[in-house]
């Protein structure tokens, strides 16, 4: 469950640390609904969801790669259309989710869009294990962990993001046939699944599946369908695919 999503934007005419432009947006159980006209934000909200769970790449980029200008650029506040309005260049900005699971655990992930240091990588999460109002809490400084995202094995590292994340909401992620992978099988990577749960708005009209990322996984569509449905299919195809190559294995020996 997301309960929180806040945009800190630090910029070239804020007084101080504490003087930040941005958004916070609360969300309720159940179906939430933001609306509004059109160039005022809505897509942007959802691109911060999506990065904050190292998600970006379901909107074709890496990292920073898929934010509009607003949030790592500058941009520029009118009070009416027919003024040119003021223009604020960003000198730093990061988005921070709340989320919930299961379990009624609550976490914040803090990713930056333009660190403020050379040693803050945009690849990074910063998972704090408390709720937005009491990060900054005297002795939660050590209550966090640092994960990676976008790079080899996120899925399987014990510092990748995704193997962290499939454990906070409880998805055990089933080995499948890969043809990219020398062992030749791999987990049903999160991003893939979250593919059929992220629909973008434009290419999601054309193939429910447009965004999701190409990793080698056999058969991918039907294996993230079988395994949103609970079906046994994904498990047994995975150990028939097994036998198949140790019989063929057996038949190259014996030619």
């Amino acid at each position: 469950k997301i309960n929180k999503l806040r945009a800190e934007i630090l910029t070239d005419k804020s007084e101080n640390i504490t003087d930040l432009y941005g958004f916070d947006i609360l969300f309720k159980q159940g179906l939430n609904i933001i609306a509004g006209p059109n160039s005022r934000g809505k897509t942007t909200i959802n691109t911060c969801i999506y990065y904050a769970l190292g998600m970006e790449e379901l909107l074709g980029a890496h990292n920073e790669k898929a934010l509009d200008k607003a949030l790592k650029e500058e941009f520029t506040i009118k009070v009416n259309e027919e003024e040119d309005g003021v223009t604020y260049k960003v000198l730093s900005s990061k988005i921070i989710l709340e989320i919930e699971n299961e379990n009624k655990e609550v976490v914040c992930l803090e990713r930056y869009i333009k660190p403020n240091t050379d040693d803050v990588k945009t690849s990074n999460i910063v998972i704090h294990y408390s709720s937005f109002d009491h990060i900054n809490d005297e002795g939660n400084e050590t209550a966090k962990g640092v994960f990676f995202v976008n790079s080899r094995g996120n899925n399987e590292n014990p510092n990748g993001f995704y193997n962290w994340l499939s454990e906070f909401i409880n998805i055990q992620l089933p080995q499948v046939s890969n043809s990219s992978r020398t062992d030749n099988y791999s987990p049903l990577y999160l991003q893939t699944i979250f593919s059929a749960l992220f629909i973008e708005q434009t290419k999601g009209w054309s193939d429910f599946f447009a965004t999701m990322p190409f990793f080698g996984i056999t058969k991918s569509k039907e294996k993230i369908v079988e395994f949103i449905l609970g079906l046994n299919e994904i498990v047994l195809s995975t150990q028939k695919d097994v036998l198949n190559k140790e019989k063929n294995t057996i038949t190259e020996d014996w030619k």
